[in-house]
């Protein structure tokens, strides 16, 4: 069984880019490779640009990329971000302002991932 979630990033125009991902979405996976290895902005733009992956590590090389022409989905609010995919989507991923947030739906706000991590494990 897998754990999906989206892994977005702020535009300047406060739209989110993102891109899913089917496997090891909780927080203990695909947000601490998050927060250990992608915290160089472009290098971000360059993983959502590259669409939809199965699983995430801790470089674009190792990353299993589908490879199947998905593109990001282009959400206008951080709202419609949440809302992507309710059914399906455990974990959403936000990086903004230089820094990794979780939220596990619109009904949740965004927190560190730091500090999601210290209430919950």
């Amino acid at each position: 069984m897998s754990t999906r979630c989206r892994i977005g990033i702020k535009n300047t125009d406060n739209s989110v880019s993102s891109i899913y991902c089917h496997h090891d979405g909780y927080v203990e996976g695909v947000g601490k490779t998050l927060d250990k290895y992608w915290n160089n902005k472009d290098e971000i733009i360059e993983l959502i640009a590259s669409g939809d992956i199965s699983y995430l590590e801790e470089d674009l090389d190792k990353t299993g990329f589908y490879n199947d022409g998905s593109s990001p989905k282009l959400s206008d609010t951080i709202m419609e971000y949440l809302e992507l995919d309710p059914v399906w989507i455990e974990y959403y991923y936000l990086y903004e302002d230089n820094k990794w947030f979780i939220s596990e739906g619109s009904s949740f706000p965004f927190i560190s991932i730091t500090d999601y991590l210290s209430r919950h494990v």
